[in-house]
This record gives structure tokens, sequence and C-alpha cells, in this order.
């Protein structure tokens, strides 16, 4: 029988097979000096699928087995990506923190952790694999966006009169056509309308506001759709482009998830708008129904 060895683990290969064979078949481990050597995430998807057994009795059952090859909890979600991703005929591998199919990281999240938006960021564009309390696995792809829409703007803080907590109220002329809600012919700005008419942007939703009004973005609340922002790159007679949400170094996965979810059903895009010292980012989410078809197509 020929031997596959993972770490201080020696394996015999089932079934008459050689290592060429399980190489070439199910896209794992590398031959040299004689046998077929396997990460230990190869190692325990092959067991599982009954191609290999331990030469070690003291590990011929799945739990121990489990044990010895997987770390820990995190390294557990992580496997269990692998085998879905194994299962759709990719050629998979970790990489540190993450997985890697080709050239695109996957990174795992489980529905109910928080999320290290700038890991996040710094990764993208990556492939998100999120599993929930069923153990399902739902993928989103994420990217770093520009948004960048078509409208210039113009405005004069000496055509208005502050009101309360700086709110602004102001001569029509004063302020671009889509700022404010008429009021007795004058318009009655919001607080990030005000607060960037007034120059006095301080707040992360404030500052978020003036970088899309300054990238030609109509900007308006969110609300309704639970996000903080809608933002249209033309005109606001169409539909808004994006939903934006607010977010900070740490988000909640089941509050991505559910954004992103009422963003498709709208037919926008959801951006998560991440505001570090002198930088703004935008992470654009999508969900994937298909990952097998997003590789085939994208090409790892």
């Amino acid at each position: 029988m020929h031997r596959a060895i993972s770490g201080d683990l020696s394996f015999l290969i089932l079934d008459d097979k050689g290592p060429s064979f399980i190489v070439n078949r199910y896209r794992v481990g590398t031959f040299f000096n004689g046998a077929l050597h396997l990460h230990p995430f190869e190692a325990m998807y092959l067991f599982l699928k009954g191609k290999i057994r331990p030469e070690n009795d003291a590990y011929s059952d799945t739990a121990t087995l489990m044990r010895r090859l997987l770390g820990s909890g995190t390294d557990l979600d992580m496997f269990l990506v692998f085998m879905e991703l194994k299962e759709r005929g990719l050629r998979v591998r970790r990489d540190g923190p993450v997985l890697r199919v080709g050239s695109t990281e996957v990174v795992v999240q489980k529905e109910s952790s928080t999320v290290d938006m700038h890991f996040l960021i710094e990764h993208s564009p990556c492939i998100v694999a999120a599993i929930d309390g069923d153990g399902d696995i739902t993928f989103f792809s994420s990217s770093v966006e520009e948004p960048a829409g078509s409208n210039s703007f113009s405005t004069d803080a000496g055509g208005c009169t502050e009101l309360f907590d700086g709110r602004l109220l102001c001569d029509p002329g004063s302020v671009p056509p889509w700022f404010g809600e008429p009021v007795g012919g004058l318009k009655l700005l919001n607080e990030e309308e005000s607060a960037f008419v007034s120059g006095k942007c301080t707040k992360d939703q404030d500052l978020v506001f003036r970088d899309l009004v300054e990238r030609g973005m109509i900007v308006k609340s969110g609300f309704k759709y639970g996000a903080s922002f809608r933002a249209y790159r033309s005109s606001i007679e169409e539909h808004a482009d994006y939903l934006i949400h607010m977010t900070g170094d740490r988000d909640e996965f089941y509050r991505i998830s559910r954004a992103v979810r009422v963003a498709h059903a709208v037919r926008k895009e959801m951006l998560f708008a991440y505001v570090r010292p002198g930088k703004i980012s935008y992470m654009k989410l999508m969900r994937l129904r298909d990952i097998g078809s997003y590789f085939s197509t994208a090409g790892p």
C-alpha cells in the first residue's frame, strides 16, 4: 500500500490507489520522497471520503482524528468551509488565517461573531464564507469600492441661518437643489447637510456624507431601508444606486448579512463605510448564490 503523511501522522492510501491518483483526482497534496504529503485539512477530508486511514489505530475514529488534526473551533469552522469548496471540485489550501482558491482568499466568519472590518478591507477583494448556527454556509464577495457620481455642487453658508442643534435654514439658491426639505420658501437641512454647509463635519457620519457628496453623489437618508444613507450616482429621480451602512472597527456579522439581503431585495448595492484617521474606505458585499459558478467564471 502507498502512504500519505500529514505532520507526524502516517496514513495508508486505500483502494489500491497511488499518490498520483489522489493528487489528480482530489486536487490535494504533493508527492515527494516517495510519499504523499498532506495538509491536516486535506488528510481529514480524504479520511472522511474513505480514501485513507491512519496507520495508528488510536486515530481510527473520526472524533479522535478531528481533535488531532484540527487545532481549535476556529479550525473546525475553516475546515467545514474547506470541505464545501472541495466538494465543488476546487483546489483549496489554507494560508494562515484564510483559505485560498487560486489567487482568491476566502475569509471564514461565524454568523454569531464580530467582523474585523480593517482585516476584511485589507484582504478585499475576497470571498467571505459565513457559517450559521445550523452549519449552512453562505458566500459573499467583498471588494473595495470607489463610489463616484456626476453631480456638482456649490454652497453658501452666508445664505443660511442656524436654528437648533446646528441645523440650518437656508435660501434655496445657497445649497444644492437636493439638499433639505422645503419650509416656507426656504430649505431646512438635516444634520449631515448642515454640517457640510457650515464646514463642521466632525462625526463619522458627517465625514462620510461629505466624502460622498464631494465624489459627485446625491446622498439622502437611508432610514427606510435600515441604512445610514442611500446614494445616487446621477439623478434623484432614478432609483438609488447604493445603500450605505456606517461601521466601526468591528461589526456583528448578522447585521452585515441582513443589510446585504435588504439591499439585494430593493435592487441596490450595499456599501459599508469605514472611517479611519485620514481615510474613508467603502467595502461592497454581495451574496453569491453559486460559489462553484463564481470560480468557474472567475478562474481560480
